[in-house]
């Protein structure tokens, strides 16, 4: 008599148990995946509520970078149906209490690879300090070896030609005081008049040297510059004066050897953003 009654209350206490289990998400359809999802929210303490439907956003998405997201957002119903079954392996029978963990531990992840992330930009950014910092230099020093390419004389006027009309010419007589030959020079060219503030021209030009010019020698030329720019457009008075200065010489390879601009204007902004950046971060750290 006793055997049945036993029987039945562990039959009693397996249904029990079976009945007290958390439901979990099941994701083999549309319906029972959304039906399921309810269940498992209507399980949670109502505090928990909100940070599960947050979970559940963050496990949506937080396993996709943001040019695969965007890759299989244009991918039309392909791209769609791949994130959908992402998703759903990311969920298939879990409970509320594993979503939460689930997304924190997501969480978690994510924030490790911002760190890293965030470290290699670092660290690239100061390989970049270095080596704009290092070109800069570079230009420093050129400016002492530029200053051995001496302009001798200077001279700006515009003549009158037979068929064309007005022609500018720059006169130069230069002389390579440094130790290397120089196949082109590149100019910046100032003409200005001595009661004026404003410059009537600030142009740069360059000429590709005949044979070279070899250390210690000189040579005159007579430039044509380009007529079409302020040289050939802007009206000087006859009483302006010419001042040449050389920013960069190439050797013999038709290489730089010396350069004072060996940074572009553009770098030049971009080391200053870089300084300042690694300024600030130095602050906050």
């Amino acid at each position: 008599m006793r055997k049945p009654k036993l029987l039945l209350l562990a039959v009693l206490l397996v249904v029990g148990c079976t009945d007290s289990s958390p439901p979990t998400i099941d994701t083999s359809s549309e319906e029972s995946m959304q039906e399921s999802i309810a269940n498992v929210r209507q399980s949670l303490p109502e505090s928990d509520r909100a940070a599960f439907d947050a979970a559940l956003l963050q496990l949506k998405i937080g396993h996709f970078d943001f040019e695969e997201l965007i890759t299989l957002g244009t991918s039309g119903d392909t791209g769609k149906a791949a994130l959908e079954n992402r998703f759903n392996a990311t969920l298939e029978d879990k409970t509320g209490a594993e979503v939460l963990a689930a997304a924190e531990a997501l969480q978690v992840e994510s924030e490790k690879r911002r760190l890293e992330q965030e470290a290699q930009r670092r660290e690239q950014n100061l390989a970049e300090i270095d080596e704009l910092e290092s070109r800069l230099a570079a230009g420093t020093l050129a400016l002492v070896e530029l200053e051995k390419f001496e302009v001798v004389r200077s001279r700006f006027f515009q003549e009158e030609e037979q068929f064309f009309g007005t022609r500018s010419v720059i006169e130069l007589t230069v002389r390579n005081g440094t130790n290397q030959p120089v196949s082109r020079a590149y100019f910046e060219g100032i003409v200005a008049s001595p009661e004026r503030a404003v410059p009537w021209i600030t142009e740069t030009f360059n000429y590709q040297i005949a044979g070279g010019l070899e250390s210690g020698e000189e040579a005159s030329w007579r430039l044509s510059p380009n007529s079409f720019s302020d040289w050939g457009t802007v009206d000087v008075p006859d009483d302006a004066i010419l001042t040449v200065t050389a920013f960069r010489l190439d050797g013999a390879d038709g290489e730089p050897v010396f350069n004072a601009r060996s940074l572009s204007d553009r770098e030049l902004q971009r080391l200053d953003t870089l300084r300042t950046t690694r300024r600030l971060e130095n602050q906050f750290q």
